[in-house]
């Protein structure tokens, strides 16, 4: 029972993951020339593009529940504080932090006003009960940054 609590836990994990990494990747086919990405150790809110449309996404820890909130507007509204769906990303965290790479150096905040994307975005996770750190790092392709 214990084993495939921990293989469903896996699972989730991973999917969410593949997803934010599906979107991060896709935020240097558009121009848009405002913030399109800003973050901070809580998440992170960035416009990608999805097929023919921009769409607005925030992933933020909240530490409260525990859980990796994923928020999603289709098409976007241009407001960074409304959203039309609200997923749990991965439940059954004690720790989530996010820091952000510009090639050289993390940093546990980005503003896209400096005038580019960042190169990684690294996110390091507990499970509640465990006390491992897992890591996970995302690269943002580097055209059009």
């Amino acid at each position: 029972h214990q084993g495939q609590q921990m293989l469903a836990k896996e699972q989730r994990q991973r999917l969410c993951m593949l997803r934010l990494s599906k979107e991060v990747a896709s935020l240097t086919k558009i121009n848009y020339p405002d913030t399109r990405f800003s973050g901070n150790l809580n998440g992170f809110f960035f416009i990608f593009a999805e097929e023919d449309k921009l769409v607005e996404s925030r992933y933020q820890f909240n530490s409260e529940s525990g859980v990796l909130e994923r928020y999603y507007q289709l098409p976007t509204d241009y407001d960074s504080t409304t959203y039309e769906q609200m997923d749990s990303c991965i439940a059954g965290l004690s720790e989530c932090k996010f820091n952000y790479n510009n090639g050289s150096a993390w940093s546990d905040s980005w503003d896209q006003s400096l005038g580019q994307l960042p190169r990684m975005i690294k996110i390091d996770f507990k499970f509640t009960g465990e006390s491992r750190v897992r890591e996970l790092i995302v690269n943002i392709p580097v055209s059009n940054n």
